[in-house]
């Protein structure tokens, strides 16, 4: 493997369809649209002015409230004594929820007393969860689809929501990306000019999520809709497991659940910033969960979690000779 970790270039499919998704699902250019479309939908129906959100999250998610002058409130998210602890304690018309990393939690906010909107971008393997009016998600982070974002309500649509097509510009260049990554990844080219595309549609899908709403891209529902659950499942919890015989000491979920289905293997380490650089100059790419943006508001407490976490790349393009060879760099850089 030339490289580990970074931007997709293939979709894991079977020829059956599954049942991950209602027959009812909308599906859209982002999850960031899909939380556009949710939010319309919530202020054609009710009053409402004020949301709280989870202090760990990505700017992606404050964003569209912004847009619509919320009032903006965090609950925090933090580490006690290792563990990562939700305090949800904020009453507003609106709550925004998830669970991480495709670990399952114990919370439940069916007694909440607003409107609950659960982001199932980290959970949608996990369960299916019923304490929310409105869910949303992207199957970008899983697999290598073009679009996938994707939402669902317990409660009637409205009809009066402007919805334009697909933006075809974005749907070029992420092909013409992931064609390039996947050449490259097959020893096709030694060009990683893919990173420029890579970047290029991000800037493009940027400026689609401040205009509005979009379609997602044809070929992306029928993928989702026949997507290789239990391939996906299976291969990442296998190379989960593997990280954890090396790494369960500094790993922030350092069991794996019946339910579990790893996004990353997340740790937390103090210096995280150079561990990730000597990942890299290895070829090993892991990201970080998240950049700390203008719209965030933090305590000590939860910006901890921003400067110690590192998301350790486990998904199914991998082997369990992958992970030891990640989990020999990780340790190998601890000795030092």
């Amino acid at each position: 493997m030339l490289e580990i970790g970074s931007e997709f270039w293939k979709v894991d499919n079977s020829t059956k369809k599954n049942h991950l998704f209602p027959s009812d699902t909308k599906w859209f250019l982002s999850g960031q649209n899909a939380l556009n479309f949710i939010i319309d939908d919530i202020k054609s129906k009710h009053d409402v002015s004020s949301v709280a959100l989870p202090s760990w999250c990505c700017d992606s998610m404050i964003i569209p409230f912004i847009i619509n002058d919320f009032d903006i409130s965090f609950y925090d998210i933090e580490l006690k004594n290792g563990n990562l602890v939700q305090k949800i304690d904020k009453e507003c018309d609106v709550i925004l929820a998830m669970d991480y990393f495709g670990y399952e939690s114990s919370y439940n906010l069916s007694n909440y007393n607003g409107i609950v909107i659960r982001d199932l971008t980290h959970s949608i393997f996990i369960k299916e969860y019923k304490d929310a009016t409105y869910y949303f998600g992207s199957l970008r982070k899983w697999t290598g689809v073009y679009t996938g974002g994707y939402a669902w309500s317990n409660e009637k649509w409205t009809d009066e929501i402007p919805v334009r097509e697909v933006d075809r510009k974005y749907v070029s260049l992420r092909c013409q990306a992931m064609k390039q990554k996947r050449d490259y990844i097959e020893g096709l080219t030694k060009s990683k000019g893919y990173l420029e595309k890579y970047e290029e549609a991000e800037d493009v899908l940027d400026e689609c999520n401040l205009k509005g709403v979009y379609n997602a891209e044809r070929a992306d529902i029928l993928a989702a809709q026949t997507l290789d659950i239990d391939k996906i499942k299976k291969k990442r919890r296998e190379n989960a497991k593997e990280l954890l015989k090396s790494i369960s000491d500094i790993a922030l979920f350092p069991e794996i659940s019946d339910n579990d289905c790893p996004l990353f293997v997340p740790i937390i380490i103090k210096c995280r910033d150079e561990l990730k650089k000597t990942l890299i100059g290895k070829g090993v790419y892991c990201p970080v969960h998240w950049p700390i943006s203008k719209h965030h508001i933090l305590t000590n407490r939860t910006r901890e979690i921003y400067e110690k976490e590192l998301s350790i790349v486990c998904d199914q393009r991998y082997s369990t000779e992958d992970m030891k060879k990640i989990s020999c760099l990780i340790k190998e850089y601890m000795k030092k």
